[in-house]
Order: C-alpha cells, then sequence, then structure tokens
C-alpha cells in the first residue's frame, strides 16, 4: 500500500491552519497554509472556515498522488484561554472542517492536545516554545514563528507517528 496523504490542522478562535506531506517527501514537501476567520464568536465563523477549507483542498489537490488513503488530523477543541464561548465557536468550525475532508475522502481523526504534544515534544504540556523548537528541528527549512502553523505541524508529525505505528502492527501481525 502506498503512503498516506496526512494533513494536520490547528484551529484558533482567529485563524484556522493547515499542514500537509506525504510522509517520505516530509523534509522536502510540506503545505503550510494559514486562513484567517475573523473575529471570534460570530455566526459567519463557520461560513469563513468553509471557504478556508475548501481553498486549502483545492489548492493540495494536485499534490495528492492518485489513490493514496487520505488523511486528516485535527486538534480537538479545548476550553482554555477564551473560556466556553471560544471552544463552542471552535467546535462548530471544526464540524464544518470535518465535513468538508470527509466530502473530500479523507478519514478524520480528532487529536487531543496533550496527546499530540506527547507525541511530538515527550511532553503533553510542552510550552510553544517547545513546540517551535521541536518542530524546526524536525523541519529546518520551515522558518515560521506562527505558533498555528507550527501547531499544525505539530499535529502532523503525530499523524505520521499514528500511521508509522499502525504499519509496523499491521507488518507484524499484530493488527
Amino acid at each position: 500500500m502506498k503512503e498516506p496523504f496526512i494533513v494536520g490542522a490547528d484551529l484558533s478562535s482567529h485563524n484556522l491552519a493547515f499542514a500537509a506531506t506525504m510522509p517520505r517527501d516530509m523534509l522536502k514537501r510540506c503545505h503550510l497554509h494559514k486562513y484567517e476567520l475573523g473575529s471570534p464568536y460570530t455566526p459567519q465563523s463557520a461560513g469563513h472556515a468553509l471557504d478556508a477549507t475548501l481553498a486549502f483542498l483545492e489548492a493540495i489537490d494536485e499534490s495528492i498522488p492518485y489513490q493514496v488513503e487520505r488523511l486528516l488530523y485535527i486538534e480537538s477543541p479545548v476550553t482554555a484561554r477564551g473560556g466556553v464561548k471560544t471552544t463552542v465557536v471552535q467546535a462548530f468550525v471544526s464540524g464544518v472542517v470535518q465535513a468538508c475532508f470527509v466530502k473530500a475522502a479523507f478519514k478524520v481523526y480528532l487529536v487531543n492536545v496533550m496527546t499530540w504534544k506527547k507525541t511530538v515534544c515527550g511532553n503533553g504540556r510542552a510550552s510553544k516554545p517547545d513546540v517551535a523548537r521541536t518542530i524546526k528541528r524536525r523541519w529546518p527549512n520551515i522558518t515560521t514563528a506562527d505558533q498555528d502553523l507550527l501547531d499544525a505541524c505539530g499535529v502532523l508529525l503525530h499523524g505520521l507517528a499514528v500511521e508509522r505505528a499502525r504499519t509496523r502492527l499491521e507488518a507484524s501481525g499484530r493488527l
């Protein structure tokens, strides 16, 4: 089976960030895209997310090899800064993003922030500078300091680790 095409997505109250690559091309080709969703808590947030997600899917369409498994790993909404209202908006927007990817034939997996940070940084409570250092160590060609894009890269790396573990388990007959 061919290696999957993996997308990592990070959603904040204002932005939607995507990182995508084929595992074998990870250091050569990584598609990074960030979209502003406008002010948080607005009825237009879901519409902006729809437009942004469709634009991203169109931008990467030619990069996805024919008949390859398509996977989206997306950070699940959490109650944090901004409180419950921000989380509710993130949940609605996350649903829109997930629906777009399902329609584009992607399998969708929600990832808890502490889980992907543990996988990628070795610490589920890794700080923003820790995440940035880890991502830049893995991808020296990524020069952005944008936390949303770096988090999307972290979610992508988690997805890659999960897929490699799954492949090893399948090869050993344990899955």
